[in-house]
């Protein structure tokens, strides 16, 4: 990437942009059957974290029931649970990470399936369940007023360390272009 793109990303653009990659990746290889697990091991830790970060919040914050179905959805495959909540405290991000302890006790309370052989919740889940829809909506407000500044703080984080995240292209602001109107 250019520095000079870099710099020039504004709020949440320039996490996408690091995202984006891993995400492509991600799909190309799931399409092709493979196992992304050989290829995240490889990633630096940011990018890792960067990954569990979007694929939940990319998700989880289009709306209440997206945010409770996701979340429910990750926490049943476990692994991944861990992984969202673990790239939130490699950002410093106790805050979110808190508000996910929260949704995860309540899916605890409620005995949400915790493995995907008993995961069948509908999307409609809470529609179907005003007190869990009443439990669920101020840990979905905390989150939604949250998720901004969280994405600022992996910003920041990226900022401070490009070099796990991209390859940065120096330009030469003073190197003279090539004048197509001279002949040679």
């Amino acid at each position: 990437m250019k520095s000079s793109l870099f710099h020039s990303l504004h709020a949440g653009e320039l996490s996408q942009a690091c995202f984006k990659p891993l995400i492509e990746t991600y799909k190309k290889e799931r399409t092709a059957g493979q196992d992304f697990t050989g290829t995240y091991a490889k990633l630096s830790k940011g990018q890792q974290a960067l990954f569990m970060f979007y694929v939940h919040t990319n998700h989880a914050a289009k709306s209440l029931s997206d945010f409770y179905w996701w979340s429910a959805y990750f926490y049943a495959k476990g692994t991944e649970w861990q992984g969202i909540k673990w790239s939130l405290r490699f950002f410093g991000e106790d805050s979110l990470h808190s508000v996910l302890q929260d949704l995860e006790n309540l899916l605890i309370e409620t005995a949400h399936p915790v493995s995907l052989e008993t995961f069948s919740l509908a999307k409609d889940h809470l529609d179907c369940h005003p007190a869990l829809l009443a439990s669920v909506k101020p840990v979905h407000a905390k989150y939604r007023d949250r998720i901004p500044l969280a994405v600022e703080q992996v910003e920041r984080y990226i900022y401070l360390n490009p070099g796990e995240f991209v390859d940065l292209e120096q330009e030469n602001l003073y190197e003279p272009k090539p004048d197509s109107s001279v002949a040679y």
